[in-house]
């Protein structure tokens, strides 16, 4: 089994490029540090669709951008996003 690296500023770099190199993404993240919000809420704001908005979504997930987080509104089942504390 390979050692891993820990987290430093070379091996985030990577995340934060592939974060950054997407138009969207960039407009996700800025509303995202505003407030946290629906996949359905942003991409009615950005225009485009939902599956288009998830799957930025999901990249910034997997770069650990995003996190879901409990939705304020009780009675919704949609996923509600905020960027993670490091962001």
């Amino acid at each position: 089994m390979p050692d891993e690296k820990p987290d430093t500023p070379e091996t985030e770099a990577p995340n934060l490029r592939r974060v950054l190199a997407h138009p969207l993404r960039v407009e996700i993240l800025n509303l995202l540090r505003k407030k946290g919000n629906t996949e359905d809420l942003l991409a009615s704001e950005l225009e485009q669709s939902a599956a288009v908005v998830a799957y930025h979504l999901r990249v910034m997930e997997d770069c650990e951008v995003v996190a879901e987080a409990e939705n304020p509104k009780q009675d919704s089942a949609e996923r509600y996003l905020i960027l993670t504390p490091t962001w």
